[in-house]
């Protein structure tokens, strides 16, 4: 019975113990799974502390990209506020530019008006021969004076004076321009043109004989000057009218534009200076010797000056150094030191 009673409490022994192990089984998976959890938790933690961390990274980047764009935007606005000065003063100058070609369309017209009149065109002529003169010659009257009169009653535009005579060149202005514009016009008909190019040559022909009536008299040397203001008419009376060239030079009449006139005027200028030269070159050999005195004289006082500078220099030198030995004498008196008994009378 006894034995029965043991072997009872032996199986009761072994069944708790396997109950115990299976519950501690039990409770160590539960433990493993809540571990795995916990694991898994902060795995899921760190995925999210990641994702806001990006998060807060996307945020800092949009702030910054915010604040680019206000700046962009202050720009930009400052862009749109200089855009529009820009196009205000664009519109400004556009009514000044508009108002400048009204202004030139004007004096385009007031010079069409001058062109077709006659007097007004011959009076045009005049002004730019006496506007190059006076460039070129400046006002000097012993090289040309303007509107001059002649024993025979004739007023030339311009007299010329030349050197060693008192005979003068007369220049006067001639503007054959109606019948040139007519030839030259391509609307013209070909009948018509050369009826205007032969009462062009015939202007040309007429103002030859003209000035060589007028303006070749004992009072004036054997030529004359006729001067055409336009560039153009003259090119071309000296690319198609050879036979004017010639009956201008039987007559003595030298035709100019405003480019040949410049070189008639330099070469008189020239001539002009050469002959003054010439005339009073004594005059000038005792100037020049007078000249080389007084730059003799100049360089004897400038040597003078220089060697009363260096005396100075020197004065000033020794004067510098006894100002010195007296300045650290007063120091050393100064600062309570018996004064040196020094002899500076040569110093």
């Amino acid at each position: 019975m006894n034995e029965l009673l043991i072997l009872i409490g032996i199986i009761i022994i072994l069944i708790l113990v396997i109950i115990m192990f299976y519950q501690l089984t039990k409770t160590n998976k539960k433990m493993q799974q809540q571990q795995l959890m916990l694991m898994q938790k902060d795995d899921t933690i760190s995925q999210i502390t990641t994702i806001l961390n990006s998060q807060n990274e996307t945020i800092k980047l949009l702030n910054q990209q915010n604040q680019k764009s206000l700046g962009n935007d202050e720009r930009f606005g400052e862009r749109l506020k200089n855009m529009n000065d820009s196009v205000q003063s664009l519109l400004k100058e556009s009514s000044l530019s508009f108002q400048k070609v009204a202004d030139i369309a004007n004096r385009i017209n007031d010079i069409n008006d001058i062109m077709i009149n006659k007097k007004s065109r011959g009076n045009w002529g005049e002004y730019q021969l006496n506007n190059l003169l006076s460039v070129y010659a400046g006002d000097n009257q012993e090289i040309f004076e303007t509107q001059y009169k002649l024993k025979n009653v004739y007023i030339g535009d311009v007299a010329l004076h030349l050197p060693g005579t008192d005979k003068i060149m007369i220049i006067d202005s001639k503007f054959p321009l109606e019948n040139y514009q007519k030839f030259i016009d391509e609307d013209t008909l070909e009948g018509e043109r050369l009826k205007y190019e032969a009462a062009f040559r015939q202007d040309i022909k007429k103002h030859i004989n003209d000035i060589s009536k007028k303006y070749i008299s004992s009072q004036t040397v054997e030529n004359a000057v006729m001067f055409i203001p336009s560039e153009a008419i003259y090119m071309y009376i000296c690319g198609n009218c050879a036979n004017l060239i010639q009956y201008a030079h039987s007559k003595h009449v030298l035709i100019t534009c405003p480019t040949t006139l410049i070189g008639v005027v330099f070469t008189l200028i020239n001539i002009t200076k050469d002959f003054n030269r010439s005339k009073h070159i004594k005059t000038l050999e005792k100037d020049i010797v007078a000249m080389y005195e007084d730059v003799t004289r100049l360089t004897e006082r400038l040597d003078s000056v220089d060697q009363a500078i260096i005396r100075a220099q020197k004065l000033f030198k020794d004067v510098r150094i006894s100002a010195e030995k007296i300045g650290k004498r007063i120091i050393k008196i100064h600062d309570g030191y018996e004064p040196e008994t020094t002899d500076d009378s040569n110093q």
